[in-house]
């Protein structure tokens, strides 16, 4: 039975067969008497140290112990043993232990030897046994699977003899009171048991090794101690008290040795002892024949020993590796072997709440390791929750800090009362743990003893369903002061403590919100304090307010779930101090999950009234939100911020349904959808969103299709289907434009183009009368047009003026009132086609010049279709597009880009009011002033001779001809009467040469056309400015010789008739000035043929030589 080698590993909490004989002392007698002692056959008799007998006398019975007791004392020493051998020395220990068995069994009433006799054997054989700590103190290592034969049979035959001699000691005490001690023989076995385990704690190298190695050397010795708690059952001796007795005497013997006996060593040795006991009671026996499963020890358990080293521990006796490792020592004993009692955390409390200002941490832990970590309301709560759930408790280590260990335990305890309905209880264990604070403790609390103070209280609340402590714990946690500083503490360490209190409080608020507590009150206060240390401490508590608005998203993000706020859910928009801060201060990333959690809030307070909204009921949300959000909301939409488009747009459409009135309403639409700097995409977001909403028809017809105009000219037709449709439907629209359905909302890009049309269609409809009212319907639409669009892109800027264009082109008699500055096509001309800065030629924005130079022509041609001989005001308008948009379109980087505008408007079909319009310009730029040129007529004439070069380019004959029909003579003028010093005169030099360059393209059009236009210049200036006039002639006759010669005969005739009006006969000044032109003429001929003649003698020479 004690040889645990030859037996197998247990692998259940059952115990096997030896175990069984082991406790079962009644049947010894049975067991032993007939098996080992009597004889099964009288003719044999029994043999026991090579000593034959048939029965025990006293002389068989003395000379039995005498060989028991010399058989006791060799195989005490390990020499003999040796020199025997394992076998022989087992062979004669186990004779020993048939000699105990045997008396055992046979003292009974009917024993032949003497009760003297039997006192005399006992006396010998428990004086001859050896001690079990002596045996062990030898071991080279703490488990019996390590030691060598010899020292693994002597101990294991001593661990027999000891057990067999007690129960003997328990049987004759039983037959004869008083002759024996069987209590003495009893703890002396004890402490010897108690000896040898703690032979086996010194023996350790890590202290962590002590929650997972066994108390007991070996099974037999486990076995021993489930006996000796059986005994104690069925002989009642008090199992506990003597276990104390052997506890002292063992601790005190260490002490006196060389292990030193420390508070610590000694409290952990005791919990380890008892831990190692009474993981005993978690053995069964199990009946073959019923399955019945019963305890092996019914001994009740006693906490004694082990609340006193808990006293111990309250008074800080073990450090903080230590006092993890006591934990887990004492955790299965009290919450699994024995029955729970929720007193260890009670007791375990008067030490923490001593010590929460520590971290419970090692030394060699990283930071990381360190509790007051989260600044997250959830993240606390989760690990919390992390620290109090069934997991937590299974895989607790001596990784886990005492305190959170601690917490494990206390929410173990709170389930179990909790799922007993221990409500008591559970009220005990509030009252006496974290509600036994007194407020003037809870001031002097640091952040880190606040963390740890938050931690546990959580912990708690989660573990129990149970709500009656929640005022209390409230009260609780109010009684930290926000504002308060604590002794002798700086601003910085204020910050952090308050910081910590803020989401201590955040966090309650959450729990008591999934538990449907009111937190009115509590939420209120809290908010109050945070209100009062933001007037103290300024932003400097910018730390706070995220913490806060991380609670208000997780309680109303779980509003919206369930479809319905809790009580005191207001009380975060109450306090607004925090949330105007944080509004102010929030980075972009956050912002966005912010104000999904208050479009949400809007939108569920919206859901739940049953039909208008009406906000004055839900002002508690509303109001705030107005106050501190709907600024922000402005702010980010009207500046087109970064943060994301759709929730802003969100966020606006909710604000706008919740307006109290139509009036209100109208604001916020107008504010929204009409913000001169808000983003395109922004507004049509917004716009849709409020398309479909249930305050639609609380919108003003007239806004909403002003909207639709805006938002088309700065779009497709793709992206307003939606908004189209209900455009359409709208009687104000229909009043002024018949535009079937289908076509608005097939997605068009040119959306304007079909709604002007269809303006002028149905203008053409009506009478005078109605065309009067539908003219100021439309014009009141485009009220302010100007401020529509504050800073327009090139792109956008092309794309208002194209819409201009094609209004004045379909309906400009809409549009259009004569004397009304406030119409559209006024409009349209003072603030873009041609604005005070163009006009005075200053600060004309480069965007407006690109955008102009692309539709130009097309605002011409619009101008030339309508009155503009017989309208004043639509003739200046058309007067003055040429000459003050020529220096703007000089800004072109290139000529062709600078005279394209001019060139497509030139070759157009209209060519009457080209010529209107160019003469306009040669007045505004090249007639003179008597002989003074115009301001910038440079630029004029630039213009002219780049739109003469683009002429000549495209071989536009007749074009070319026009052209120096209507430039030539002013041009001509221009060039002879202008000072030479004139920055005018080489350009105008430049052109009219140009124009001479013209005539060799070999058509007589433009020949005829210059021709024509010299003999005017000639018989305007020949008689007048003679001298003048023939150095011009000189110059042109050296350009192009031939085309001077063909004017020769009309110089002449004019000549003729100047000496005729002067009636003084043949005048030779003029006929010498002549005669001079026609040698001019005649030398340049002469130069052309020299350089003819000399290019192909070079031409020729060339091939000679190739």
């Amino acid at each position: 039975m004690f040889d645990c080698n030859n037996r197998p590993a247990e692998l259940s909490s059952f115990v096997g067969p030896d175990v069984r004989q082991l406790v079962d002392v009644d049947r010894y007698r049975a067991i032993y008497a007939e098996s080992s002692a009597s004889p099964e056959d009288e003719d044999r008799p029994a043999v026991l140290f090579g000593l034959e007998f048939y029965y025990l006398d006293d002389k068989m019975l003395q000379r039995l112990a005498l060989e028991a007791r010399t058989t006791m004392c060799h195989l005490g020493n390990s020499n003999v043993w040796q020199e025997l051998g394992n076998t022989q020395g087992w062979w004669m220990g186990v004779q020993v232990g048939r000699f105990l068995r045997v008396l055992i069994g046979s003292c009974g009433e009917d024993a032949l030897y003497k009760e003297e006799e039997l006192l005399e054997v006992i006396s010998v054989v428990t004086n001859s046994l050896p001690a079990i700590g002596k045996l062990a103190e030898g071991f080279s290592g703490i488990s019996v699977k390590r030691i060598d034969s010899v020292s693994y049979g002597s101990f294991h035959v001593a661990l027999e003899w000891r057990w067999y001699a007690l129960l003997l000691t328990y049987e004759v005490h039983k037959r004869i009171s008083g002759k024996v001690d069987f209590e003495a023989a009893y703890r002396d076995l004890l402490e010897g048991l108690v000896g040898l385990a703690s032979i086996k704690y010194n023996d350790r190298t890590i202290q962590n090794e002590l929650t997972e190695e066994m108390q007991f050397y070996c099974p037999c010795v486990k076995n021993i101690w489930i006996g000796m708690l059986v005994l104690a059952t069925s002989s009642g001796v008090d199992f506990w008290a003597n276990l104390q007795i052997a506890l002292e005497k063992i601790l005190n013997e260490v002490h006196a040795k060389s292990w030193k006996r420390t508070k610590a060593n000694s409290l952990l040795f005791q919990a380890w002892l008892v831990h190692g006991i009474a993981s005993l009671y978690q053995y069964r026996l199990l009946d073959e024949t019923t399955f019945k499963e019963t305890p092996i020890i019914t001994l009740p358990p006693d906490y004694t020993i082990l609340d006193r080293a808990l006293k111990e521990v309250t008074l800080g006796a073990l450090p903080e590796d230590n006092l993890r490792t006591f934990l887990l020592l004492l955790k299965p004993i009290y919450t699994k072997w024995w029955p729970i009692k929720y007193d260890l955390v009670i007791t375990l409390w008067e030490y923490f709440s001593k010590r929460l200002n520590s971290p419970f941490q090692l030394p060699q832990e990283p930071p990381i390791n360190l509790a007051c970590v989260s600044r997250s309301p959830k993240g606390i709560i989760d690990q919390a929750a992390q620290h109090s759930t069934q997991q937590a408790f299974d895989s607790l280590s001596t990784h886990t800090s005492s305190f959170k260990s601690y917490i494990t335990l206390m929410a173990f305890m709170l389930r179990h009362l909790s799922t007993s309905s221990q409500k008591t209880k559970v009220q005990i264990l509030f009252n006496r743990t974290i509600l036994r604070f007194a407020p003037p403790k809870l001031t002097s609390l640091t952040e880190q003893a606040i963390y740890n103070y938050t931690l546990l209280t959580l912990a708690m609340v989660q573990a129990t369903p149970y709500q009656d402590d929640y005022p209390r714990l409230s009260k609780q946690m109010l009684h930290f002061n926000l504002d308060q500083l604590t002794p002798n503490s700086d601003v910085e360490v204020a910050i952090r403590r308050i910081t910590v209190l803020v989401l201590a409080n955040m966090a309650l608020t959450i729990l008591f919100t999934e538990r449907a507590f009111d937190k009115t009150s509590h939420l209120r206060q809290v908010l109050e304090g945070l209100g009062r240390a933001y007037r103290k401490f300024g932003d400097r508590l910018q730390t706070v307010a995220p913490i806060v608005a991380e609670a208000m998203g997780t309680v109303y993000e779980r509003a919206c779930a369930r479809g319905e706020f809790e009580k005191g859910d207001e009380q975060f928009l109450a306090g607004g101090d925090w949330l105007e801060r944080y509004l102010k201060s929030c980075p972009e990333g956050e912002m966005e999950g912010v104000m999904t959690v208050f479009s949400r809030t809007l939108n569920l307070l919206r859901r739940r009234s049953t039909t208008l909204f009406r906000p004055e009921l839900h002002a508690d949300f509303v109001e705030p939100l107005n106050s501190f959000v709907l600024p922000r909301i402005k702010e980010f939409f009207a500046k087109d911020t970064t943060i994301a488009m759709p929730i802003v747009a969100e966020m606006a459409v909710q604000f706008t349904l919740c307006a109290p009135d139509p009036v209100a309403l109208m604001e916020l639409v107008s504010f929204f959808a009409e913000h001169s700097t808000a983003g395109l995409e922004l507004r049509l977001q917004y716009i849709k969103a409020l398309v479909g909403s249930d305050r639609m028809k609380e919108v003003d017809e007239r806004v909403i299709v002003r909207i639709w105009l805006k938002l088309a000219i700065q779009n497709g037709g793709e992206q307003l289907v939606e908004l189209s449709r209900v455009v359409c439907g709208l009687g104000v629209f229909q009043e002024i434009c018949s535009i079937a359905e289908v076509d608005l909302c097939e997605g068009k890009d040119d959306l304007m183009g079909l709604f002007f049309k269809a303006l002028g269609d149905k203008y053409n409809e009506k009478d005078s009368r109605g065309q009067l009212e539908m003219s100021l319907k439309v014009n009141a639409l485009f009220n302010q047009f100007d401020a529509w669009f504050p800073s327009p892109t090139t792109g956008l800027l092309i794309r208002i003026i194209s819409m201009l264009v094609v209004a004045i082109k379909e309906c400009g008699q809409v549009i259009y009132k004569r004397g009304n500055s406030a119409c559209l096509l006024h409009l349209a001309f003072s603030k873009f086609f041609l604005p005070s800065s163009v006009l005075t030629n200053r600060n004309v924005p480069n965007d407006l010049v690109l955008a102009m130079g692309k539709v130009w022509h097309r605002i011409m041609d619009v101008l030339g279709q309508m009155s503009y001989l017989e309208d004043p005001v639509i003739g200046d308008y058309a007067a003055k597009m040429m000459p003050k948009w020529a220096p703007q379109f000089l800004k072109f980087k290139t000529n062709a880009d600078a005279v394209k505008p001019f060139l497509v408007f030139f070759t157009s079909r209209n060519e009457a009011f080209v010529k209107f319009a160019l003469n306009k310009y040669l007045a505004y730029y090249v007639e003179l002033n008597g002989a003074a040129p115009k301001l910038q007529a440079e630029i004029g004439l630039k213009l002219l001779t780049f739109l003469l070069e683009a002429l000549n380019n495209a071989q536009d004959n007749g074009k070319i001809a026009m052209f120096i029909g209507i430039v030539a003579p002013a041009t001509l003028e221009h060039a002879l009467l202008v000072h030479d010093q004139s920055l005018s005169k080489p350009v105008a030099n430049e052109l009219t040469s140009l124009m001479l360059t013209s005539t060799q393209n070999g058509s007589n059009l433009i020949k005829m056309e210059l021709k024509s236009a010299l003999a005017s210049f000639t018989k305007k200036h020949l008689r007048i400015n003679t001298s003048n006039y023939f150095r011009f002639m000189y110059k042109l006759a050296d350009q192009r010789p031939e085309f001077i010669e063909s004017l020769i005969s009309t110089i002449r005739l004019e000549l003729t008739e100047t000496e005729r009006l002067r009636g003084n006969g043949e005048d030779q000044h003029l006929r010498r000035m002549l005669s001079q032109l026609q040698g001019a003429v005649e030398a340049s001929f002469n130069k052309v043929n020299k350089r003819m003649n000399t290019f192909v003698t070079h031409c020729s020479e060339q091939q000679q030589s190739i």
